[in-house]
């Protein structure tokens, strides 16, 4: 995986010889550059992306097609610092845990009860 200053992804596979682009998401509009990017599951997603703007952006992603945006962030404040996905405050439940520039901690998780992602807690 790979990410770019002008907002692109994609993904890349190095064989001995070369590498090869498997598949190119071009950003037509004006997101900003890719801070972080995970490749982890996710509920249904394993791209985890956050951007300089402050977006997350989660992406479904098979070898035969290719990303697919299923959930943004709508708030983009700050720059994020940091980007790490685990079970953090439920052990049967994966949770997005970022830091952004002005020290706050936030935390996106699944809401399996209304079958949606979003913000879940923010941390000062």
């Amino acid at each position: 995986m790979y990410g770019l200053k002008n907002g692109s992804i994609g993904a890349i596979e190095l064989t001995k010889d070369e590498g090869i682009v498997l598949w190119e998401y071009d950003v037509m509009d004006s997101k900003s550059a890719v801070a972080h990017i995970k490749c982890e599951p996710f509920v249904d997603s394993n791209i985890i992306l956050a951007r300089d703007s402050g977006e997350i952006e989660i992406y479904t992603y098979t070898e035969s097609t290719e990303a697919e945006l299923v959930y943004e962030t709508k708030e983009a404040h700050e720059a994020i610092t940091g980007l790490a996905i685990g079970n953090i405050t439920s052990p049967g439940k994966k949770e997005i845990i970022y830091s952004c520039y002005s020290g706050v901690i936030k935390s996106i998780c699944h809401r399996s009860n209304a079958k949606t992602i979003g913000l879940a807690t923010e941390f000062a």
